[in-house]
């Protein structure tokens, strides 16, 4: 396992470099798809129970219209075919009357689980109810797992927590709130959420899981294992932003954000794992991280099994890995698609249109109802809201579908 570490990072650093320009010649059709766009919105259009509750709500603004900001996209197809998709917009700023939601066939979200069962942003906080999430998982269990960042206009309401739905009858199935020993809340915020499943259905009875969650503000990762209950905590220099790589550039647009840890994706040897800011990306075997008691005593434990392995042009936020063991991001600048075989060290551009993915906030693999890979990514132009120059005469967030059939 660490030889085959060590091939990786002296030979596709050097790959990565000689892959700055667009590698299109003889290239299959698979490469030449363009994503498709599902949804796209200049503003996102928020539904409310009733008139009532809509007014409600304008009245004491816990919602202002045009203040929620898509993150992450999560689709989900049941049993019988049927398609629905998931969005979440964290409280930035307040005026967002939920942040977990699911898009109806006219376009317009609705909250999810029920529009009860969120904080309304308002001063009374339940921390029982969702304050603000911010990524999602779904599993093979047909279980949606949330991160709730428990923060609002940049303070913390709340704990952060971990929340776990039957996507069959939308009940929930299971809640883990983070201990004081897992965040600091004066600097925390976790963003990312990923889960591996180590005894899926039909033989397995999805109780033995693995969390992975980022915590960008204050550079750590949080590993719950759901089987046994516990979470504990790792941390590492390579979880940090590289200041060299702290102001970002977006269709032209420049800003500065100095995010640690955010892209998290696996396979079945390692997790995969970069900061915001920075241009590299970095591996640690999981049967390291998933050793609770190498952690116990000190959470920057096993520093020699964090390696960079590989460089790319620009930064990207999130990844995803399919099930063929190819990884994917979008970059900032110049904006592309990748396509990096982590077993074959090779790296493909595929083909998109840039104005459709100006930065990139969610991106996931999953299966389709004929078990064929999709990526589907979230795009929100947040280069905009950085530097305030939102335009509501604009398409400003889209969710893109793409095949991955080979």
């Amino acid at each position: 396992m660490v030889m085959k570490l060590l091939f990786i990072v002296e030979t596709l650093i050097v790959f990565y470099a000689s892959a700055s320009s667009a590698r299109y010649k003889n290239i299959p059709h698979y490469q030449q798809q363009f994503p498709e766009v599902l949804y796209q919105w200049n503003q996102l259009d928020y539904a409310f129970p009733n008139e009532n509750v809509l007014q409600a709500a304008l009245g004491d603004q816990s919602f202002v219209p045009g203040t929620g900001v898509p993150v992450d996209v999560q689709p989900y197809y049941n049993q019988a075919g049927d398609l629905k998709v998931f969005v979440t917009t964290p409280r930035f700023g307040m005026g967002v009357p939920y942040t977990l939601a699911s898009i109806r066939d006219n376009s317009s979200i609705e909250a999810y689980p029920s529009y009860e069962w969120h904080n309304r942003g308002d001063d009374k906080w339940d921390c029982d109810k969702i304050s603000s999430a911010f990524r999602t998982a779904i599993t093979e269990c047909e279980q949606l797992w949330v991160l709730d960042s428990g923060m609002a206009s940049d303070e913390f309401k709340c704990p952060p927590q971990l929340l776990l739905f039957d996507l069959r009858n939308d009940e929930l199935v299971h809640r883990f709130r983070f201990n004081n020993s897992l965040f600091t809340a004066s600097a925390s915020l976790f963003v990312t959420n990923v889960v591996q499943v180590n005894d899926p259905p039909p033989a397995g009875k999805c109780q033995d899981a693995i969390l992975y969650v980022a915590d960008t503000d204050h550079h750590g990762l949080v590993v719950y294992d759901y089987g046994k209950g516990v979470a504990w905590r790792v941390e590492n220099k390579f979880m940090y932003p590289d200041p060299d790589f702290g102001t970002h550039t977006v269709a032209g647009q420049r800003f500065n954000l100095m995010d640690g840890i955010i892209g998290l994706s696996f396979d079945e040897q390692y997790l995969y794992f970069h900061p915001m800011a920075s241009i590299t990306e970095y591996a640690v075997p999981l049967q390291i991280i998933n050793n609770s008691t190498l952690f116990a005593e000190n959470r920057e434990a096993a520093g020699d099994e964090f390696k960079p392995i590989a460089k790319r042009s620009s930064p990207c936020v999130p990844s995803a890995i399919d099930s063929k063991g190819i990884w994917y991001c979008v970059t900032f600048n110049p904006i592309e698609l990748l396509a990096w075989d982590i077993k074959a060290n090779t790296i493909e551009k595929l083909a998109i249109r840039r104005e459709h993915l100006e930065f990139v906030g969610g991106l996931k693999v999953i299966k389709n109802k004929e078990n064929q890979d999709e990526l589907w990514m979230l795009s929100n132009r947040f280069q905009r809201i950085a530097s305030g120059t939102v335009n509501s005469d604009e398409v400003n967030y889209r969710i893109l579908k793409r095949r991955l059939d080979r």
